[in-house]
């Protein structure tokens, strides 16, 4: 998102093309104050890098 991104673990399940599903609020943060995502923004979801990696090749989708 426009201020940061988080990690999470992935699990593929049935949904409509190019949508995610991440709660707005969870323990230790939440995903739209961590990086400024709301529902409906368009995001990238692509694999965990570490900190000194550049960023990978990633899909985007709408939140």
């Amino acid at each position: 998102g426009p201020a940061g991104s988080v990690e999470l673990p992935l699990t593929v399940t049935a949904m409509p093309d190019r949508v995610v599903w991440l709660p707005l609020n969870s323990t230790g943060g939440g995903v739209a104050s961590d990086t400024g995502a709301l529902p409906g923004a368009l995001v990238r979801v692509g694999p965990a890098t570490l900190a000194a990696e550049a960023p990978g090749t990633a899909e985007e989708a709408e939140a």
